[in-house]
């Protein structure tokens, strides 16, 4: 027997010792079920395997040494119940390509063995309780890393400057951990990269004017953190955005009016909770794409611009918690009255006859 396929099969109970006797076995499979109980010690001997899965089960228990398992490209020990720290010896699957261990119990720092797994494409970490910071020059030998996804976990320091070798990265996901300072310059050599989630950290600064080099990012969530100073311009040259967050920092100065370049493929643009200044561009009007627009919270004065009416595909409005004065111009009134726009809130300050409340 070389392959044994068993998924969403409603097996339950636990993983028979014989099963490891199948040395020849080269594809085991069996996520998706009810298996309980831990993963046999003895598994170390099928060192034919080259796929092991056994995701969204409740099996339990610390991972056992896997490091005989030479030949195994793809590992998914993914939403089970697994505890412990990940075993160093795991550094030792060299010919790994696919490791998932996200959302498990496992504790501890991730071991600096693992980088050593340099053929890597997809790597996930996330939704552990992993903790400490990235092991020294944890990311200098992924040059084929595609998705690597630590996110929702204890992790702290800061994102190091190395991480630009992951030249191929396409998904970065650390959001959610405790990481503090600054991005740095360095992430705009990742230039495959179409989605960037910094959010729910610690961290601060001033954004990177690189970030502008991110020409295939799709998107990019660097809300909840400590960020300060002016949104860069260069943020209006990723071009092919569909979801930019940047609310809860501490940006400053005047929006943007280069972020009417990101154009209609833009559908989301959160800039909430912040202390920018100034007037709202009217550049915005060009994002005809955009689904939902918040700009409450902040120190905006001025009119609200006429050209916010070209946004026929709007759904979400919020303009509260600023210094505006004047009128909601008759062009987004029409937006409730002949489009989608289902929510539309400013200040009770501003008169407006089409708003769904005022604050």
């Amino acid at each position: 027997v070389t392959e044994l396929v068993l998924k969403k099969n409603g097996l339950v109970g636990t993983l028979p010792s014989e099963l490891t006797s199948l040395t020849q076995l080269e594809i085991l499979n069996l996520s998706d079920n009810n298996i309980t109980g831990s993963i046999p010690v003895t598994m170390n001997q099928m060192t034919a395997l080259m796929e092991f899965k056994i995701e969204r089960n409740a099996l339990a228990g610390s991972i056992p040494r896997l490091d005989r398992l030479t030949k195994l490209k793809i590992l998914y020990l993914d939403e089970n119940n697994f505890s412990g720290s990940i075993p160093t010896e795991m550094g030792g699957i060299i010919n790994l390509e696919a490791l998932g261990l996200y959302q498990n119990q496992l504790t501890g720092q991730i071991p600096y063995q693992l980088s050593q797994l340099t053929l890597l494409k997809t790597f996930y970490l996330d939704s552990n309780k992993l903790s400490g910071t990235f092991p020294v020059d944890f990311f200098v030998d992924f040059q084929q890393m595609i998705d690597f996804r630590a996110r929702s976990n204890d992790l702290t320091g800061t994102i190091p400057s190395y991480i630009n070798c992951m030249t191929e990265l396409q998904i970065l996901y650390l959001d959610n951990c405790d990481l503090s300072g600054p991005i740095p310059t360095e992430i705009g050599d990742l230039a495959y990269l179409n989605e960037l989630h910094l959010h729910q950290n610690s961290l601060s600064g001033t954004l990177p004017t690189q970030i502008g080099l991110l020409s295939n990012m799709n998107i990019l969530y660097l809300d909840n953190n400590q960020f300060r100073r002016q949104i860069p311009t260069e943020i209006g040259y990723l071009t092919q955005l569909k979801d930019l967050l940047l609310h809860r920092n501490e940006f400053s100065g005047s929006i943007p009016n280069e972020l009417g370049s990101l154009g209609p493929s833009l559908t989301e643009l959160q800039m909430n909770a912040n202390r920018l200044k100034g007037t709202i561009p009217e550049e915005l009007g060009l994002l005809t794409g955009l689904r939902v627009l918040r700009l409450d919270d902040n120190k905006l004065y001025g009119t609200v611009p006429d050209d916010l009416g070209s946004m026929t595909a709007m759904n979400v409005l919020r303009l509260f918690g600023n210094e505006l004065t004047g009128n909601v111009p008759d062009s987004v009134c029409d937006l409730v009255s002949y489009q989608d726009l289902t929510e539309l809130m400013v200040d009770c300050t501003l008169s407006c006859d089409c708003c769904t409340s005022c604050i």
